[in-house]
Parts: C-alpha cells; structure tokens; sequence
C-alpha cells in the first residue's frame, strides 16, 4: 500500500468519525471546575490580604517608634513570620494539589479510583509534615543572643525558618514527582498481573 493509499484511507476513516456523546457534558464540567477553582482562589486571596492588613495593623499598634524607625518586639517578629509560614503551606498547599492533580491523572491512568486516593492521604501527609514544621520551628523565649527589640540575629533565625520550610517543600515535592510514576507502573503491573485474560 503506497503513501497516497494510507492517507486516502486514513481520511475516510477520519470522515466516519462520530465525537464522544458526552463531550458537551465533560466540557461543561470541567469549565465548572474552572469557575469553582477560581472562586476558591479569589476568596483565599482576599482572606490572605485581609489577614496580612489585620497583622500589619496590630503590629503597627503594638509597636514604639523612635525617630521614624518602627521597633519591634521579639515576639512580634516570631508571631508574623509563624502566620505568614502558614499562609504559605495553605497557599501553596492548594497551588500543587491544583497541578499535582493533572499529573497524577497522567500517571493512575489505568486506575483512577487510585489516584483520587493517593491525592487525598498526599494532602494529609502535606499538611501535617508543614504544619509540624512551622509549630517546631517557633520560639516561645527569646534566644541568648536577642535582645529584647528585633536585631540582626532573629532577622537571621527567621529567614532560616523560611528557607528550611521552602527547602523542605521543594525536596519532598520533588520526590513526590519522581516516586509517582513508579507507584502508578507497579499499580498497573498489579492490575495487568490479575487481570483474568492473563
């Protein structure tokens, strides 16, 4: 059969082709799912600001003032830089479920029941291993070299909680990429293995 042949007959088959019945219907879905996601991340941007204005606001009633320079308490710092940790584990939490979502459809593609599973405990497992992250990490005295206004030293120590919760993010997400793919092939090597034309 030449080229010209395949291609004339690719083309009547292609002419015969009859779309999916539900196609409108999973259109519509997922343009549902759309809107809701939307809605759900307005609303969390609109409640993250008016945390960070409420927080600004009692901040800025609670602290002294000398010559045009805000001081701070040490406590204060540790208070802001703890909300502004968990509002980065919920923020981010939701972006990653977001795209982990479409990825691990990819990958539990013989098993969807599977996958929707899997995503559920990852969540659990995300925000308790952050969560105890941020409550570990938080100061209830100040540390031997603070002083009581925030200083150079607890500018340090907080940035570093910062960059370990991140640096803990970033190391389990990535793993959470590359293990994926091999808990779905030993799924679908299971499901091939008991399947009843084997």
């Amino acid at each position: 059969m030449t080229l010209e042949q395949r291609l004339h007959a690719a083309l009547e088959e292609a002419a015969v082709f009859e779309p999916s019945p539900d196609l409108l219907d999973r259109v519509e879905v997922a343009i549902g799912l759309d809107a809701g996601y939307r809605r759900r991340r307005n609303g969390l941007l609109a409640g993250l600001a008016v945390a960070v204005l409420s927080l600004a606001g009692g901040l800025l009633l609670l602290s002294d003032f000398d010559q045009g320079r805000v001081l701070l308490q040490w406590w204060e710092l540790e208070m802001v830089v703890s909300v502004a940790m968990a509002g980065l584990v919920v923020g981010l939490g939701s972006t990653i479920r977001r795209f982990g979502t479409v990825y691990a459809s990819g990958v539990f593609a013989t098993n969807r029941r599977a996958g929707s599973s899997f995503i559920v405990l990852m969540d659990f497992a995300y925000y308790l291993v952050f969560g105890a992250i941020v409550l570990i990490t938080i100061s209830f005295e100040p540390q031997p070299d603070w002083s009581s206004l925030v200083g150079a030293a607890q500018l340090e120590h907080e940035i570093g909680r910062i960059a370990c919760l991140l640096v803990g993010m970033g190391m389990l997400h990535g793993l959470n990429v590359l293990a994926l793919p091999l808990i779905g092939g030993l799924l679908a090597s299971d499901e091939e293995a008991d399947s009843p034309s084997r």
